[in-house]
C-alpha cells in the first residue's frame, strides 16, 4: 500500500464507515470489499485494483464468514488501524497492520 495524497482516501474512510452501519453481513462484506479496492485504487497503481476486483467474491464469502462468526468489532477495529496509518502517511505501519489483519483472518477462519 503506498498513497500520500489524504484526498485519495476519503472513499476509503467512507467504505469503511458504511461497513460499520451496514445492516446485514452482506452489506458489510461488501463494504469490506471496497475498502480494499478503494485502498487499491487510491495507491496509484494500475494493476492492484483489478487484482482486487478479479478476487472479489473471494473477499465477500471470507467477510461474511468473518462477520457472521462474530468477529465484526475486531475486524472493523483492525481496519480502523489500517486506515489510521495510511492518513498519517506511515506506510510501513500500514502494510504491518494490514498484514496482522490478514493473520487474524486466517486465525479466525482457520482455528487449530
Amino acid at each position: 500500500m503506498h498513497c500520500t495524497d489524504v484526498a485519495k482516501l476519503r472513499p476509503v474512510k467512507r467504505a469503511l464507515a458504511r461497513v460499520k452501519v451496514a445492516d446485514t453481513a452482506a452489506d458489510q462484506a461488501q463494504e469490506i470489499f471496497s475498502f480494499y479496492h478503494q485502498i487499491a485504487i487510491a495507491s496509484g497503481n494500475a494493476v492492484t485494483p483489478l487484482l482486487i476486483l478479479h478476487f472479489q467474491s473471494i473477499y465477500l464469502t471470507l467477510g461474511r464468514w468473518l462477520l457472521q462468526s462474530g468477529y465484526q468489532a475486531a475486524l472493523i477495529h483492525r481496519m480502523d488501524t489500517v486506515l489510521v496509518a495510511l492518513v498519517a502517511g506511515e506506510q510501513d505501519t500500514a502494510r504491518q497492520r494490514n498484514d496482522e489483519l490478514i493473520d487474524f483472518c486466517l486465525a479466525s477462519l482457520l482455528p487449530d
